[in-house]
């Protein structure tokens, strides 16, 4: 069972193994990254049906990564890790969801599943106009 293809980034290394666990137990493949730069890198040389980043990283802010990410014209569909209150911020951006840790991994999976499943919804309508 294959789901799809994630895109992580979060800088805690607990984090990324419970996540890579969970994810690839569900039928995901994953990519990890620790740092912005060869995260965006990817992002702009290969497809992923969803990214994961966290909200709080060692050197940078994970909604500004979002930011950059739609800047460049990427539309791949966000799920941010959150400790904080910054839903506001991160729905002014396009295809994304926000998840606030502690979280139970049923909700991170459910949440990833609407955000893949509505991006692909889009896609099939777009290809039959």
């Amino acid at each position: 069972m294959k789901n799809g293809r994630v895109a992580l980034l979060e800088s805690e290394p607990l984090h990324v193994r419970l996540l890579l666990y969970n994810l690839q137990r569900k039928g995901y493949e994953v990519e990890c990254y620790e740092d912005e730069q060869s995260f965006l890198a990817s992002l702009q040389n290969e497809s992923f049906d969803a990214c994961i980043i966290s909200v709080q990283l060692d050197k940078t802010n994970g909604l500004q990564i979002g930011g950059r990410i739609r800047a460049c014209g990427i539309d791949t569909p966000i799920l941010f890790l959150s400790t904080g209150d910054e839903e506001a911020y991160a729905f002014s951006l396009t295809h994304t969801e926000i998840i606030k840790k502690p979280f139970q991994v049923a909700d991170l999976l459910e949440k990833l599943e609407q955000i893949t499943s509505l991006r692909s919804s889009v896609s099939s309508v777009i290809q039959k106009i």
